[in-house]
């Protein structure tokens, strides 16, 4: 993974897009299950295979203390945008 960063640490403008589509597509996924998930009334246990989903996740890639807490896709969307453009820049100047 070093060697692979080294040679390429993705910091073009079309590498973050990448990242943050990724993001968008997942967020639509979610979204159309815990749409299924609400029509079988089945939402808790989505929400309990997502929280656990989430703590294995973290338990590999902690989350960012400097990220902001936030309930709104929206306002999470441009702060991601945001947050990768400063840590972008600094990926390009190591």
């Amino acid at each position: 993974m070093t060697r692979a960063e080294i040679q390429d640490p993705r910091t073009e403008p079309a590498d973050l897009l990448i990242q943050y589509k990724t993001l968008g597509s997942i967020y639509c996924y979610l979204a159309a299950m815990l749409l299924q998930a609400y029509r079988a009334n089945k939402t808790i246990y989505f929400q309990n295979q997502l929280r656990l989903l989430r703590e294995d996740l973290e338990a590999e890639f902690p989350r960012a203390p400097d990220f902001p807490v936030s309930d709104e896709p929206n306002r999470v969307a441009q702060t991601l945008r945001d947050m990768l453009k400063v840590a972008s820049g600094r990926k390009g100047r190591s």
